[in-house]
């Protein structure tokens, strides 16, 4: 099942152009060669089948064309799994770790030529250790709680979100790949 949302009116008037699709990654809706970008953030490690998605998103990608992905880092799903051993059997949760070398391995095999690596999402790190050691079922303990308003305002603070970026080489949440097909 695919749902479509396309940008209203006045968002076209202001210069805005924007898609939403809400589909599957194992079958896209789209003919080859269809988009100079795509971004997958924080999809892959939810998937059984990885590399059936990476090929179905590499078709879609037009020859020159960049995909970046991101992936929880293979560091902060072990600590979140040694502190609450729910994290990886939640319906829907997460069901693999990668690391680099594996994920990067993934992407060639798909088609794409690694040319970056970068991370991303440090204050994320903190959050969820603090969910994991509090239960993850409870999301309103008031610890983690007050961290989520940390991250709130983070996504809204330029200040905060440029400290962030530099604690993204220390503790990063997620790995991202930067890919181009050939």
């Amino acid at each position: 099942m695919y749902s479509f949302a396309a940008a209203s009116e006045q968002d076209r008037q202001k210069g805005g152009q924007w898609l939403v699709l809400r589909g599957d990654v194992m079958g896209l809706p789209f003919a080859d060669h269809s988009f100079d970008r795509i971004i997958c953030a924080e999809v892959l490690e939810h998937l059984h089948e990885d590399i059936r998605a990476l090929e179905e998103l590499t078709r879609v990608l037009k020859p020159g064309g960049r995909l970046a992905v991101t992936v929880p880092t293979y560091f902060t799903e072990a600590a979140y799994g040694f502190l609450s051993p729910l994290y990886f059997r939640n319906p829907g949760g997460h069901v693999r770790k990668f690391t680099p070398g594996e994920l990067a391995a993934k992407l060639r095999h798909a088609g794409l030529r690694l040319y970056a690596v970068g991370h991303a999402h440090a204050f994320h790190s903190p959050y969820w250790l603090l969910r994991c050691a509090f239960g993850l079922k409870n999301e309103n303990h008031p610890v983690p709680a007050a961290f989520r308003k940390l991250l709130v305002k983070t996504i809204m603070s330029p200040a905060l979100s440029r400290a962030e970026k530099f604690f993204d080489w220390i503790c990063p949440k997620s790995l991202i790949l930067y890919t181009q097909k050939p």
